[in-house]
This record gives C-alpha cells, structure tokens and sequence, in this order.
C-alpha cells in the first residue's frame, strides 16, 4: 500500500535527567492504516547511532536529523 503522506516529527527521551532531542525525523503514516507512525529501516538504524552518539557525549544533545545525515 503506498504512503499516503511522508511528514517529519520531534523525537524527544530523557536518561538520567539529562535531555535529548533529534528534530525533523522522516517518517510516513499509511492510509487505511491506524495513525501509526512508521519509520524506515534506514531511519531507524540512524535514529540509533545519533541515539548513541548523543548519550555518549560525542554530538550535541539537540539535533536536527536533515544536517545529521549529510555528515558523513
């Protein structure tokens, strides 16, 4: 079934009192579906290293996911 709208959406979580945020994350909501939201494989596997980096120190803890990607 193909998309019916590929947006971007604020993905926010806290550890150990300490704010994250990754903003502008693609993701696509599937008519005749729920208002689930559903994020690509390539998607999420970035939404994990930045996760990663983040919670390590290594990028900031505020983010925008379009000018993380072009960083290679």
């Amino acid at each position: 079934m193909a998309p019916e709208a590929k947006l971007v959406k604020d993905i926010s979580w806290e550890t150990d009192q300490k704010h994250y945020v990754i903003r502008n994350v693609p993701f696509k909501v599937y008519k005749g579906y729920s208002a689930d939201v559903v994020y690509s494989s390539d998607i999420t596997l970035k939404l994990l290293t930045l996760k990663d980096l983040m919670e390590s120190g290594e990028i900031p803890s505020d983010i925008d996911f379009r000018k993380a990607m072009k960083i290679q």
